[in-house]
C-alpha cells in the first residue's frame, strides 16, 4: 500500500486487529487463543543491535515520528507505526476483558513475512513495501549483504 495520510495505513492495522478479537469476543465460545501476526516493526526501537527486546519493548519513536511529520513521514515508519499501535491495541483490548473471555492471546513478531500473493501482481513496481524490498534484493541485487541485514 502507497499510503500518504498515516491513518490509511493506521486505521485499518488497528479496526482490523480489534474487530478480530471483538468476533472472537462475542461469537467465538470454542476459541482458546487468538494469535495476532505483528512484527518486529512493533517492538524494534533505538535498542543497540543484538539487544534483548521483550514484552514492554515498543516502537514509539516510530509513533513520536509520524505525528511529529505526519503524511511527510516515510513509508516504513508508517509501517512500523501501523504495527505498534495495532499490537498495544489489541493487548490493551483483551487485558481490560481477559477475566471474562475463555482465550488468551499471543502475538508473533517475525522480521519478515514472505509468501505467495492472493491476489495477481502484474509487475514488481505493483508488489508492496517488503516484497518489493526482497525482488529489489535477490532478484535485482540492488543491496548488498549488510544492508540486507540492517535493521529497518
Amino acid at each position: 500500500m502507497k499510503s500518504v495520510e498515516p491513518a490509511e495505513m493506521i486505521t485499518p492495522a488497528v479496526e482490523g486487529t480489534l474487530s478480530v478479537l471483538k468476533a472472537a469476543a462475542a461469537h467465538g465460545p470454542a476459541v482458546r487463543r487468538i494469535i495476532v501476526l505483528s512484527s518486529t516493526a512493533a517492538v524494534m526501537n533505538t535498542a543497540p543491535l543484538g539487544a534483548t527486546l521483550d514484552e514492554a519493548s515498543w516502537n514509539d519513536a516510530m509513533i513520536a515520528e509520524v505525528r511529529e511529520k505526519g503524511r511527510d513521514a516515510s513509508a516504513p515508519v508508517k509501517y512500523c507505526a501501523s504495527k505498534t499501535l495495532a499490537e498495544r491495541a489489541a493487548w490493551e483490548w483483551w487485558n481490560e476483558r481477559k477475566g471474562a473471555l475463555g482465550w488468551d492471546l499471543v502475538a508473533l513478531n517475525p522480521p519478515w513475512v514472505y509468501g505467495p500473493f492472493l491476489h495477481d501482481i502484474p509487475s514488481a513496481d505493483q508488489l508492496n513495501e517488503s516484497a518489493g524490498m526482497w525482488w529489489g534484493a535477490v532478484v535485482k541485487g540492488e543491496r548488498d549483504n549488510d544492508a540486507v541485514a540492517a535493521p529497518m
